[in-house]
């Protein structure tokens, strides 16, 4: 436990280091929060040309949780990274499992994604005049972390798919990051979707800490907050055990049939 924790510990190091590379504070706060929030607007103010205030609290609310799962997407493709490095080799021959490696290689997207969510809610709830309610608006912050470690097992799972199809590396963390908008209900009401759609979104990360938010801007009872949470949390689970089978297969194949060259 204690070598894993090691090992964990300097991938996600490695992880904020490839951050610093990617943004300064400069440009993360022009390109990348002013985007985000831009996004949200957007959606925000077509709604408030056809709707009501109560839609257009639903549309901001549900962006603000969406922009933490976009970021967070961007694992999938930095998870390839170490392949167009000539690392990959090395982590899979090393006696440490690169299972571990990988769940903190990208590390860095979930506090940027957590931030954005956080840093939007606070600007445009009193631009949209939605209220936030104190101090229970504080569990805000969990249910955000919670969501944005599950989001990250399901982009972690994905890339390890990536690994076996690195050219396809942005399409897959695009699409997966679009499909999050049409399942969750970030900007249709869960109710008014297919059967379908809704029983898959049972198990996608981001489906039940939006709806954690919902229930806890809106003043319901804590117990349903909490119970949004957990549901949360267990589906983070589940993806999070499905990402380590995933590259422990990738892992035994390569050693077996060396096909983990170096390089792309």
């Amino acid at each position: 436990m204690r070598d894993n924790l090691r090992i964990l510990r300097h991938a996600a190091l490695v992880a904020f280091q490839d951050l610093q590379g990617v943004y300064s504070w400069r440009s993360w706060i022009v390109e990348w929060l002013t985007r985000a929030a831009g996004q949200i607007v957007f959606f925000v103010m077509i709604r408030r040309l056809v709707g009501s205030t109560q839609a257009v609290h639903f549309l901001l609310v549900g962006n603000v949780v969406a922009i933490a799962g976009r970021s967070i997407f961007l694992a999938v493709p930095s998870t390839v990274w170490e392949r167009y490095a000539g690392t990959l080799p090395l982590l899979i021959a090393a006696p440490a499992s690169p299972v571990v490696v990988f769940l903190g290689r990208s590390v860095e997207w979930i506090v940027d994604g957590f931030v954005s969510s956080v840093i939007a809610l606070a600007l445009l709830a009193p631009v949209f005049d939605l209220v936030l309610p104190w101090p229970r608006v504080l569990l805000f912050l969990p249910l955000m972390l919670i969501t944005c470690l599950s989001v990250y097992m399901l982009a972690t799972f994905f890339g390890s798919l990536a690994l076996r199809l690195v050219n396809g590396r942005n399409l897959i963390g695009i699409t997966m990051s679009t499909t999050l908008l049409v399942f969750c209900g970030v900007n249709v009401a869960m109710q008014t979707m297919p059967v379908v759609i809704r029983t898959i979104a049972q198990f996608v990360p981001l489906t039940h800490g939006l709806l954690g938010v919902r229930v806890l801007l809106d003043g319901s009872p804590l117990a349903r907050v909490l119970e949004q949470g957990a549901a949360e949390l267990g589906v983070g689970l589940l993806w999070g055990a499905i990402a380590i089978s995933s590259f422990r297969h990738f892992a035994e194949g390569g050693r077996r049939d060396g096909s983990i060259e170096f390089g792309s």
